[in-house]
């Protein structure tokens, strides 16, 4: 069975095949959010952000090949367990209509701010969003005025450079694309976040082209 898939109403670690249905619904007293470590450290450093980011990526491109959007993505959401394992929680309302509601607006794509709901590239979106917080301890946009504000923003004023993302941010700025057929592919991501870890530098990414008929052959045109 698909660890995904099996996993509705639970939690899903970063662990696509091996022993993910095993760690499903284990007491996760050996972990802490994401979030936290970010209110202590401030950030992480790029090449661990990437780990993270890769470990989340497998989780999402496991679900989204079970038909499952999870919409509600942020570092609450994101456990970290002690022996390094990733942890996405938060499925446990989501089914394969994600709720329109977040519960972090400043993790919302632009789609989700505009009302339109989730799908597939939002949770990329997010998981841009996520990787920006790690590096810079923040996401890439909050209001302190309201919820309704960060919304605003997100619909209405593209993303900030993260300054501190080092060889994270063509990436970081792949993702955070507006327009989510512009948003760079999950197997681009790994591959970018891949080579980020084999070779500890920036990689020229190729955004996804615009058009529905080229993006279908992008794979080709740029195999792993």
């Amino acid at each position: 069975m698909d660890g995904a898939r099996s996993s509705r109403g639970e939690s899903v670690t970063g662990t696509q095949e091996r022993g993910a249905e095993e760690r499903i619904g284990r007491p996760m007293s050996d972990s802490r959010p994401l979030s936290v470590e970010l209110d202590w450290r401030g950030g992480l450093d790029p090449v661990r952000a990437t780990r993270i980011g890769l470990q989340l990526l497998a989780v999402l491109d496991s679900a989204h090949r079970a038909g499952i959007v999870h919409g509600d993505i942020s570092p609450a959401r994101v456990l970290m367990r002690s022996d390094g394992e990733v942890v996405l929680s938060g499925f446990g309302h989501v089914g394969t209509e994600p709720s329109r509601q977040v519960t972090d607006p400043a993790y919302a794509s632009p789609e989700q701010a505009r009302g339109t709901g989730a799908c597939a590239a939002s949770d990329l979106w997010a998981l841009g969003a996520v990787l920006f917080a790690m590096v810079e301890g923040r996401p890439p946009h909050r209001s302190r005025a309201s919820p309704e504000e960060t919304l605003r923003i997100i619909r209405e004023e593209p993303a900030p450079s993260p300054p501190n993302a080092g060889p994270l941010v063509q990436v970081i700025h792949g993702l955070l694309r507006d327009d989510p057929r512009e948003r760079l592919t999950a197997p681009v991501v790994r591959q970018a976040l891949e080579r980020i870890l084999n070779e500890g530098e920036p990689v020229p990414i190729r955004a996804a082209p615009r058009l529905p008929w080229l993006r279908n052959t992008y794979e080709a045109w740029f195999p792993s």
